[in-house]
């Protein structure tokens, strides 16, 4: 798979404006109690442009549990999906919260979101198209901590996949972007980016910096040189959720595209 940099189709490109009346709580706090945590000096940039590469791919999520609103973030995937859906990659905390061991109710999906301007026209997506991980569903392991949403929407878009090796993970640059809770006004696309500080089976770690509302967001590497603007040079590494510098990210591991990939392909609601 390449990584595709194709805009959405003119009708759902109308693009609307939002009243933010308050910002909601994360959605980790239904399911663990880590954080995503500010290290040391505080590097994250405002994102301007929300159109362009790599953030195109990066969406807020609006998420109801048990009637309360919680906030989250999520990235579209190149998942070799059907021209009848997006595929977006998010934590299973975000779309399954094991205080209840309930799937959200409904979820707001908002790519492209700056600020209280939505480029592309919101969609509310409902339980019957939310999957987590079974990892996830039955022990709430941060390892298996990540989910997706089936959005019923036409086009082609997506970042693509990485089952990166170890090797290539060491070290390595790379690029969170996400919606935090901390920064005022809310609703603006933040990232930071940094090495990778530490490379697990299942796990990365960075001092990237991330605040709760992050949850779900991509970890972005360059297959080579530095230019995060090639569309077909960014794929994802990882699933962000986690704080306590270092911060962490679900790997993305042949399971977890697998997953991906299955899910891509099982039928909308």
């Amino acid at each position: 798979m390449s990584a595709q940099s194709i805009a959405m189709p003119s009708v759902q490109r109308a693009g609307v404006t939002e009243h933010i009346d308050y910002i909601p709580p994360s959605a980790g706090i239904l399911s663990y109690g880590t954080p995503e945590t500010v290290c040391g000096n505080d590097d994250r940039n405002k994102v301007t442009d929300t159109l362009a590469i790599p953030y195109q791919w990066v969406v807020r999520l609006e998420i109801i549990f048990n009637g309360a609103r919680y906030r989250g973030s999520g990235f579209v995937l190149n998942a070799g999906q059907a021209q009848d859906r997006l595929v977006v990659a998010t934590s299973g905390h975000c779309v399954f919260a094991r205080d209840t061991l309930a799937f959200a109710s409904s979820i707001k999906v908002m790519p492209q979101a700056n600020g209280s301007v939505l480029p592309l026209t919101p969609v509310t997506v409902t339980t019957a198209n939310l999957r987590a991980s079974a990892g996830w569903k039955n022990s709430g392991s941060p390892d298996t901590d990540y989910g997706v949403i089936l959005v019923p929407w036409t086009g082609t878009w997506g970042v693509a996949m990485w089952v990166a090796s170890d090797q290539d993970l060491q070290n390595r640059s790379v690029l969170n972007s996400g919606y935090p809770g901390d920064k005022s006004p809310y609703g603006f696309n933040w990232e930071d980016t940094g090495n990778l500080t530490g490379v697990s089976a299942s796990m990365l770690s960075y001092m990237l910096d991330t605040f709760g509302g992050e949850s779900g967001s991509p970890v972005f590497a360059l297959k080579s040189g530095t230019d995060w603007s090639s569309g077909p040079n960014v794929w994802a590494v990882g699933v962000h959720g986690y704080g306590g510098c270092p911060n962490k990210a679900v790997r993305m591991t042949q399971s977890v595209m697998n997953d991906y990939l299955h899910w891509a392909k099982e039928p909308l609601a």
